[in-house]
């Protein structure tokens, strides 16, 4: 009852920050949809590029993004980086040509590197703000940037007092929520061996072979994913099928997971793996949206094609996974220690 209790609490604050980027960062697949590629001249090659942009700056900040927040305040840190992020998405919605938009989108994916890059609703809301089409004489695709950069600085505000620090400072917590959450973390992790530094933190993770197995799985994931940014596109002529692709992130949580589970013998261990199978995952959106050309619609065979078989990568590699720690398993049964914790699996 008690843990229930503490997951009701919990899930509403770690949820609505990881909501909000995911909107911002995929709101250009929709904004497609509406007049943003007529409104600023882009062939279909500059569309794609200003796709991929995003996760270049996203990778060469991620993984120092996330071991930061290992030594500030991650209510602070994460709060804040939310803040910068929705005023460049709200200033999407002025951009004039190729170059702004590029721009802008390259900013995003620097401010956005602390969070983790998935879609959920954007489709639910740009049908709505689409309807905004021509108010106060501006495009409906703007409307989506402004409206989504808004309402992401509200929440960033929010967040600040909201997010917790560690369990043991979490202030919505009663003390004895407090000791129960500390001692449930510490009891779910497998190896524990305390607190290190950052840079210690970063050369277990990257010494960890699991880590990079982690890291081709999610890679292989999200490249199968890289229609996200097309899909839109794809089925505009089927206006329910937009908010499809909402349903196609479930695997995301599954491997992350798997990795905090796993790779968490200490905090700064376990904010590197994750840092790391994230940004060498997320590179793919750099390349997958140029599988999608024009010129391949409407089957899109290649990129299909493409995708079918990253997933299908991706399962072998949750199998081998599976079959390792298994083995590592069997063999803390027959270590002496019995105060042990197993791997999940």
């Amino acid at each position: 009852m008690k843990l229930s209790l503490l997951n009701r609490k919990a899930e509403p604050d770690a949820k609505d920050p990881t909501f909000v980027p995911i909107e911002d960062r995929n709101a250009i697949a929709l904004a497609r949809l509406n007049t943003l590629e007529e409104d600023l001249n882009l062939t279909s090659t500059e569309y794609q590029t200003c796709v991929s942009i995003l996760f270049v700056g996203y990778v060469i900040v991620g993984i120092p993004a996330n071991m930061v927040v290992t030594r500030v305040r991650p209510s602070l840190w994460m709060s804040s980086c939310m803040a910068v992020w929705a005023i460049i998405s709200a200033l999407t919605a002025v951009s004039q040509n190729y170059t702004g938009l590029l721009l802008t989108r390259f900013f995003l994916g620097i401010t956005e590197a602390p969070y983790y890059p998935a879609t959920a609703f954007a489709g639910l809301i740009a049908l709505g703000t689409f309807q905004m089409h021509g108010m106060a004489g501006i495009a409906g695709w703007r409307w989506l940037f402004i409206i989504q950069g808004v309402v992401t600085l509200i929440i960033a505000i929010i967040a600040f007092f909201i997010l917790p620090d560690e369990p043991l400072t979490t202030r919505w917590l009663s003390p004895e929520e407090r000791i129960l959450a500390n001692e449930r973390i510490l009891r779910d992790t497998v190896g524990n061996t305390g607190q290190t530094t950052t840079w210690s933190g970063l050369l277990e993770a990257a010494k960890d072979p699991k880590v990079w197995l982690f890291t081709a799985m999610q890679h292989c994931h999200l490249g199968a994913n890289g229609f996200k940014n097309f899909f839109p596109t794809a089925v505009e002529t089927l206006v329910s099928m937009v908010v499809f692709s909402v349903g196609t992130y479930a695997v995301n949580s599954i491997i992350l997971g798997w990795v905090s589970a796993t790779c968490s013998q200490t905090k700064e261990k376990k904010a590197s793996s994750l840092a790391i199978v994230n940004c060498i995952a997320v590179a793919s959106f750099i390349w997958t949206p140029y599988m999608w050309p024009k010129s391949d619609e409407p089957r899109y065979v290649m990129a299909m094609s493409s995708s079918a078989a990253l997933s299908v990568a991706t399962a072998m590699g949750a199998w081998a996974m599976r079959f390792w720690l298994k083995n590592e398993n069997r063999k803390i049964r027959q270590s002496e220690n019995e105060n042990v914790l197993f791997y999940a699996y």
